[in-house]
């Protein structure tokens, strides 16, 4: 979700209102529908004002109205939505959908839900355009310094690069940069139901994404890892998001009722399942669903992890010199937090880190092609990071690393 800044004027806020408004209308319109600005619909003995009325006729003698407000005077509640829930009984025949411009509760989420009531978020285009409009669990910022010295790196990758029986090809090291990589860590409870037991438990833990593809990201031996089997969580459909919330509730269900209770056509649901159960979050047997909840072993202290290993966290951001690159996070935070908040799970904080990576360009030559290749180590504990060197390894990243001077490196005789 997205929020209006304490310091937006009057005058920032209608700039807000008729941005959201304008995408909205023109979304409508792209539909088919005729749409008109402060609609006035006509109840039992009411009326009632919307941002957005339209209307749409797809055989003669049928109609299909839809309400639109935009929330930003309050939060969106249970009460808000229970008092939503009395403008439909007293106008039917009315699809109302609410766009946030502050915070959702969760339980008022569920209840929109279940009655039919939509909550749509502007797409990241449109809001990335909107000076102030920031993420509700606005992640704090920080950075660290690398532990390793860039010496020890440069010995690692120079044996990496000699000259072998078993290496048909020739590698030179080209450059050593340092790079900041962001990491999101998520502070969430999670509920888990024991079923040997019969029994709910909430686990408290934190989970960590990449900043650029979305990926949950954990540690192993030192190295940080991707944890490929759930996929980018950034790619999930947004429709997929009221499946999972059914479900949670749920634990499982049939197709039909998973179906009506989420209002998608049979064809839809069964796509957007076969995403789900491709992330691992959901298992399917013939016409039954089953939820798989996140596995706890996903849980990763970074925060402890770097202070345990001597790493200092610094508030802030890092500033990018002639040696270093810093990869701003890139992946639209409100997709990853309505996913968790789906599955129950309650977040706490977020924290966005910027994790220091020795980032190494290399030239393998082989068979007279040359190739680029990059070679990524931990700099707090100078492990190399294979998992990460997939997603460094793009002509935009490279090009970047061949702009920079880079860390000043002696190779001496030990290249030749």
């Amino acid at each position: 979700m997205f929020v209006l800044s304490e310091k937006t004027s009057d005058r920032e806020k209608d700039s807000l209102r008729e941005k959201i408004l304008s995408w909205a209308e023109q979304a409508l319109i792209e539909k088919g529908f005729e749409v008109k600005r402060k609609g006035l619909v006509n109840g039992d003995g009411i009326s009632h004002v919307f941002d957005l009325l339209a209307e749409y006729s797809p055989l003669p003698g049928s109609s299909i109205r839809v309400g639109v407000i935009i929330v930003d005077q309050n939060d969106i509640t249970v009460d808000y939505v229970e008092k939503m829930l009395g403008w439909l009984g007293e106008l039917h025949s009315l699809k109302i959908i609410l766009i946030p411009l502050r915070k959702v509760e969760t339980k008022a989420r569920l209840l929109a839900q279940k009655y039919g009531i939509d909550i749509v978020v502007p797409p990241q285009n449109v809001l990335s355009k909107i000076k102030h409009a920031i993420p509700t669990n606005y992640t704090d910022k920080y950075y660290l310094e690398p532990v390793v010295d860039s010496k020890i790196i440069t010995k690692k990758i120079i044996d990496k690069t000699k000259k072998s029986l078993f290496r048909s090809s020739k590698c030179k090291f080209e450059k050593l940069t340092l790079t900041y990589y962001p990491l999101i860590e998520f502070e969430v409870e999670l509920p888990r139901v024991r079923t040997e037991i019969e029994e709910a438990e909430v686990v408290e833990g934190k989970i960590v994404f990449d900043g650029l593809y979305g990926y949950i990201v954990t540690i192993s031996g030192g190295a940080l890892k991707v944890m490929r089997e759930y996929g980018s969580f950034a790619e999930i459909p947004e429709e997929a998001y009221s499946v999972l919330r059914v479900l949670s509730e749920e634990r499982s269900a049939e197709l039909d009722i998973l179906s009506a209770r989420t209002r998608l056509d049979q064809h839809t649901l069964k796509a957007l399942l076969v995403e789900l159960s491709m992330h691992g979050l959901v298992e399917i047997y013939s016409d039954l669903v089953e939820l798989k909840p996140l596995n706890t072993d996903i849980l990763t202290d970074l925060s402890g992890w770097i202070t345990n290993n001597g790493g200092k966290i610094v508030d802030g951001v890092p500033e990018e010199k002639e040696y270093s690159i810093i990869l701003w996070k890139n992946i639209p935070l409100y997709k990853i937090e309505e996913i968790l908040n789906s599955l129950n799970a309650k977040i706490d904080k977020i924290k966005t880190i910027y994790y220091p990576l020795y980032t190494a360009l290399l030239k393998e030559l082989s068979n007279e092609v040359a190739k680029e290749k990059i070679a990524v180590y931990n700099g707090l504990t100078g492990i190399e990071c294979e998992d990460l060197e997939v997603f460094l390894t793009t002509p935009e990243f490279i090009s970047r690393i061949r702009e920079k001077e880079g860390i000043q490196i002696d190779l001496g005789s030990e290249e030749k």
